[in-house]
């Protein structure tokens, strides 16, 4: 598969998360949320480590992969914790979430482009600046 197959996958994953931290931000605490999420996660890669063991795969971690690694998960909590409450107190779905993306990938790109030296084209200026401006048109409908 490519990895645009996967990046649509995760994007449906992303929205699904969204609606579903929508539904439950006023029944469930953020704790509870928060280890919801996390049981999940944990489980699932203690499954996926267990799948790749059985196939002979072996999993030798590097040193310089660890701190990196646990910044998914620090990210993650934080934005786990950041929607539940931003629900919780009132935030559309559909004001919120996007705001909350679009800012998300539009930092990611740009730290793309400083810290890898990925490419950047008249395209993509373009398409960065259109993001912002959809930032913008929605924080102020």
């Amino acid at each position: 598969m490519s990895w645009f197959t996967y990046a649509a996958v995760a994007a449906v994953g992303v929205a699904t998360a969204d609606i579903c931290v929508k539904m439950a931000s006023d029944k469930v605490s953020t704790s509870i949320g928060l280890i919801c999420y996390g049981g999940c996660s944990f489980a699932a890669g203690v499954v996926w480590l267990l799948m790749e063991r059985s196939k002979g795969e072996v999993q030798w971690p590097h040193l310089d992969g660890w701190i990196p690694a646990l910044g998914v998960g620090v990210a993650f909590t934080v934005v786990t914790i950041c929607m539940y409450t931003a629900f919780r107190v009132g935030a559309p779905l559909s004001l919120a979430s996007p705001i909350i993306r679009i800012a998300g990938l539009t930092l990611a790109s740009l730290f793309g482009i400083l810290l890898f030296k990925e490419e950047i084209n008249l395209q993509f200026i373009v398409g960065g600046g259109l993001a912002v401006v959809g930032i913008f048109l929605l924080a102020t409908r």
